[in-house]
This record gives C-alpha cells, sequence and structure tokens, in this order.
C-alpha cells in the first residue's frame, strides 16, 4: 500500500522550496513522514539517469526524502557522472532488466522520444504489473503517447505520469527545472517532495497528456524565438557582407537590440554561443529540436490551430532536418540556423519540394519526417495507440 506524505495547513505549495523542504525534514525526524516502506526515503530507480536531465538528481535527492537504489549505466556515459551516482550510492548496472528488478517504489524514465521509450515503457509494465509502482516519465514526449502509456500502465496495475522537464541543463544543475506535471493528482501529492528537490514542479490536471502539450506549448515559445533571434543576427552578418563566424562586434549588436521588444532568452542561451564563443555544437541539440519540433506542429494540427503556427514549426523542423544531414557525424546545437540562414542557398534548395505541398498538412509533416535521417524517423513514432504497448 503507498502512503501518502501528510499535508499541513500551512505547508502549501505557495511556499518557498526551500521552507517546505526544510519542515519535510522535520516531520521526517519526528517519524512522521510514512512511504510504502514505511518510512521515507523513497526508493527510486532511473533508466536516463547518465542524461543531461537527469544526472544531476545524484546530488539534488537528500537521502532523508528519496535515494535512488539503481541508475542504469549507458555505454556513452560521462565519467564524472558515474562518479556521481557512486557517490551517491546507487547500484549502477547495464541490464535494463536488471533496473526493473530491483526493490524499488518508483522508476524515473528520461531518455527520448515516443520511439525511444516505448519499448522501455513495454518492459517495465510486463515486468511490474499488479505492483502498484510508479513510472514518472520525464521525457519529451507527444500528448498522444502520454495517454496511451497512461491507460495501458493503469489497465497494468501501475501507476503512471509524464512530467517533461524543462530548463536546461543549467536549470537541472542548479535544481530550478520546471516539472510539468498532469495526471494521476493523489500520485503528484505523494512525490511532490521528492521533485521539489529537482526543480519547481506544477500540477496542470489529471489529463495524462496535458503536461506534454504543456512542455509543446514552450518549444513552440523556443522556436519562434529561435528563428527571430537568428533572423536578426543572419542580417547582422550580411549588412556586414561576412559570413556568420565568431563575431564581437555582432555580438555586443545583438546584445544592444535583444535588449528591445523583441528580445529572447534564445540569444543568451543559443545564438550567442555561436556569435561570441564560435561555439556551435553544444547548447539544445537538433537531434532532439526536430522531433519536438515536429511533435509541437502536429499538436498545433491536434488543436486546430491556424496554418501560419502549423507551417512555421515544419518548416523549422525541416531546417533542422536539413543541418543534420549537412553534419551528419558532429554534435551540432540549435544556434547552427544562423549559418544556414545566411548561406541560404543549400537549404533553400533542401526546402523547395516542401513548398509544393504545405497547404497539405499531413503530406506536408509526412515530407518533413521522411528527410530526417533514418534513426531519427524511427524516434518520432507519431502513430501510437494502446495496441503499440502490447509486447508483439
Amino acid at each position: 500500500k503507498h502512503w501518502p506524505l501528510p499535508r499541513c495547513s500551512f505547508a502549501t505549495e505557495s511556499m518557498s522550496k526551500r521552507i517546505r523542504t526544510v519542515w519535510i525534514l522535520v516531520l521526517f525526524s519526528c517519524g512522521l513522514l510514512l512511504s510504502p516502506g514505511g518510512c521515507i526515503p523513497k526508493r527510486l530507480a532511473a533508466i536516463g539517469g547518465m542524461g543531461t536531465m537527469l544526472s544531476p538528481s545524484a546530488k539534488h535527492m537528500v537521502s532523508s526524502v528519496a535515494k535512488f537504489k539503481v541508475v542504469h549505466l549507458r555505454a556513452s556515459a560521462q565519467a564524472e557522472r558515474i562518479a556521481r551516482w557512486k557517490e551517491h550510492g546507487a547500484k549502477l548496472v547495464e541490464d535494463l532488466d536488471e533496473v526493473l528488478d530491483a526493490d524499488v517504489d518508483a522508476l524515473l524514465l528520461c531518455v527520448g522520444k515516443n520511439g525511444d521509450d516505448l519499448p522501455i515503457l513495454q518492459r517495465a509494465c510486463s515486468k511490474w504489473a499488479g505492483t502498484g509502482r510508479a513510472i514518472f516519465h520525464l521525457s519529451t514526449v507527444s500528448p498522444s503517447f502520454a495517454r496511451a502509456a497512461g491507460v495501458h500502465c493503469r489497465q497494468n496495475g501501475i501507476r503512471y505520469a509524464n512530467y517533461p522537464l524543462t530548463g536546461g541543463p543549467s536549470g537541472a544543475e542548479q535544481g530550478t527545472m520546471l516539472l510539468l506535471a498532469s495526471g494521476d493528482r493523489k500520485l503528484y501529492d505523494e512525490y511532490l517532495p521528492v521533485f521539489e528537490l529537482l526543480g519547481t514542479p506544477r500540477f496542470f490536471g489529471e489529463d495524462d497528456g496535458r503536461g506534454a502539450e504543456v512542455k509543446l506549448q514552450g518549444q513552440m515559445m523556443v522556436f519562434g524565438g529561435l528563428v527571430g533571434i537568428s533572423s536578426a543576427t543572419a542580417a547582422s552578418f550580411a549588412v556586414l557582407q561576412e559570413s556568420p563566424a565568431k563575431s564581437e562586434s555582432v555580438a555586443d549588436f545583438m546584445d544592444f537590440l535583444n535588449g528591445g521588444a523583441g528580445s529572447t532568452k534564445q540569444w543568451d542561451v543559443a545564438v550567442s554561443r555561436g556569435v561570441r564563443q564560435g561555439d556551435w555544437s553544444e547548447g539544445f541539440q537538433l537531434h532532439h529540436a526536430v522531433v519536438d519540433a515536429i511533435y509541437a506542429a502536429d499538436m498545433a494540427q491536434e488543436l486546430r490551430l491556424s496554418s501560419v503556427v502549423r507551417n512555421q514549426l515544419l518548416c523549422t523542423a525541416a531546417s533542422f532536418s536539413y543541418i543534420l544531414g549537412e553534419y551528419k557525424s558532429n554534435r551540432i546545437a540549435t544556434q547552427a540556423l544562423v549559418r544556414e540562414l545566411s548561406n541560404s542557398a543549400g537549404l533553400d534548395a533542401f526546402l523547395k519540394p516542401f513548398w509544393t505541398c504545405i497547404a497539405d498538412f499531413p503530406k506536408a509533416l509526412e515530407m518533413v519526417v521522411g528527410s530526417m535521417p533514418e534513426r531519427l524517423q524511427k524516434r518520432v513514432l507519431l502513430d501510437v495507440s494502446q495496441d503499440s504497448f502490447q509486447l508483439s
């Protein structure tokens, strides 16, 4: 049986995270805080714990509130992140089944997109059926995926919630991420003190897919700001009759211009890295961004938003697809868009077939997805239903 954390009249969600956490520790020290095993800490497993967004949990999760018992060790894991988890006290295992065999209360899953996470959820539901354990799905997936996953998990006696993360690597490191929660309200209340250690959770209702929708609304803002600031930056280089490269003068000008009404955070977190530092590779990776743009465009269609919204997102996704094709073997981040908007011949030629079908959204969407590298096409997996979760 899963016992909820007690709620006190003065321990409300409006409290600062620090005050609430201190109160939790006081309750724990008095033996008043209960969990499935009797007393906190919550026993957690992580798949995706070596990633940028979840690995800082090793330092944020204090033992009196939550403890990771086991973390999946992927082959490409960075040594620093491995060391963090060892210091935390988690067991590192290479076999996913060994993660799922651990005696834990909940799984935190933060791996990738629909196509990445589907087989993991299939295995988790098969192994955990009827246990009442919880799966917190922290990846950015499509709303339809989250809804289908929620139904499938509950049918198998497992609690499920999709809480996408936003705030970037710095937010993850500093514990200031936003956790976009929806689904089971009782589950949210029970684990709220755990997730407050990672950032600022907010509950958006009992629709399993609402958290995913909120994340994609945020991505609409990201991509709109990115295209705007990239266009203005490309224009600066064009005025100077220069190709985009590291340039302190352009960086200084854009610092000034971004102080006006068109200001966007995308200058600070993305484009300025390329212009000021000459760094076009680190940041929001295009192989993630292109899929998010596809999901956002598909959601815009589902919500019957204007073609202005849908087509801007599809055009952005197609531009990302082109850049990924040009830099096949290298890390490349969203600020690389600036270079293609200036040296536009290749990008314009790539987009030419897209313009002929842009009025037909399903066809345009299929064309953009089909232009992506094959490995990314498999990750998108837009056509998801409850049947998709059945093991073959």
